[in-house]
């Protein structure tokens, strides 16, 4: 008996030394399992090609970084970055935050129906920068809204856009025209900074 207890005791203590061991093996494994199959949810960044030819957003154009090269197709969700003066054509698809960088002007031919994948979007626009978004229709799917950052000019154009999250305005101008620019009415607007100024 006195044996028999002496043997589970001996088992206890090495299974408890190896427990650390186990734990720190797993968890090495799960960090290096996300590394290599990174949330789905999480899109990397797309830099529109700087050679100045236009071309529709759903074009092999982008690149993963802004030096290029620009051979990586869109991929709906994207955060889009425009880092020299750009023409881009809409299409129906969606994507998460827009920055264009300080100094450039973005010309955006509207066709087809933007989202923003039922989340409030950021577009940032640059110091002396204008996004000329020429009245591109937004799509009014629940959760869809922006907010406006940096002090560059985001020309909306006319559209009546009936987005229902509402539209956040904390610096630089914004112009519009028509009876909605801003969304559904029942969406919030809120003016932290900066100007809306009719076209």
């Amino acid at each position: 008996m006195n044996r028999v207890l002496l043997l589970s005791n001996l088992l206890l203590q090495k299974r408890q030394q190896m427990l650390p061991s186990i734990k720190r093996y797993f968890f090495a494994g799960v960090l290096f399992t996300l590394m290599l199959f990174p949330s789905a949810g999480v899109k990397a960044q797309l830099f529109w090609n700087t050679n100045g030819t236009g071309a529709v957003i759903n074009a092999t154009n982008w690149g993963t970084i802004a030096a290029g090269p620009f051979t990586t197709a869109w991929t709906p969700g994207s955060p889009i970055n425009f880092t020299a003066n750009s023409a881009i054509t809409g299409a129906t698809t969606t994507a998460a935050n827009l920055t264009v960088a300080n100094g450039v002007t973005v010309t955006w031919t509207a066709t087809g129906t933007y989202g923003t994948g039922g989340v409030i979007r950021t577009f940032d626009i640059g110091t002396g920068s204008t996004l000329n978004w020429n009245g591109q229709a937004i799509s009014a799917a629940a959760g869809n809204g922006f907010i406006k950052n940096g002090t560059g000019t985001w020309n909306m154009g006319g559209v009546s856009n009936l987005y229902p999250a509402g539209f956040t305005l904390n610096a630089g101008t914004v112009t519009y025209t028509g009876p909605a620019p801003f969304g559904a009415t029942t969406g919030p607007v809120a003016l932290n900074g900066g100007i809306f100024t009719p076209a």
